[in-house]
């Protein structure tokens, strides 16, 4: 059951600029993810669980540093907002949605089409090393 509904109105932790829910996306271990509109453009938020927010006392302080430093690269769908509940109450982040062309690794992998040529599994493992270095230059990793 998805936890935030359309038209539900967020805050801003820091901005305080208001942002609403468009449409549930996915959901995994630590949340949900959903497509929110912010002024005219269309961001996605990650959603935190009770638990995981339960489990995890410091996310908060990790999430407002990793903000703070920016992203390695343009390439990361990396967080700029933490965004609460207006009047307070379970946490989140906006980040830009991923590009319609990307496919996650685990659609990838799955896909009907066959497996993924040689080329484009050279190619996923390059950029995730790659990915992997500059969170290592930044000291995130």
């Amino acid at each position: 059951m998805n936890s935030l509904k359309p038209g539900q109105a967020l805050r801003g932790a820091n901005s305080q600029v208001e942002c609403h829910v468009e449409s549930f996306i996915g959901e995994g271990g630590q949340g949900e993810v959903y497509r929110v509109r912010l002024g005219g453009d269309a961001f996605a938020l990650k959603w935190y669980n009770e638990a995981m927010l339960a489990a995890d006392p410091f996310l908060r302080s990790r999430l407002t540093a990793s903000i703070g430093l920016g992203a390695p690269s343009d390439r990361f769908l990396w967080p700029f907002e933490l965004v609460t509940l207006t009047g307070g109450g379970r946490l989140g982040y906006l980040m830009r949605l991923r590009d319609p062309e990307y496919k996650s690794v685990h659609k990838l992998l799955a896909s009907q089409d066959g497996w993924p040529s040689f080329r484009v599994l050279a190619g996923v493992c390059f950029n995730l090393a790659d990915a992997f270095l500059q969170l290592h230059a930044k000291g995130l990793s």
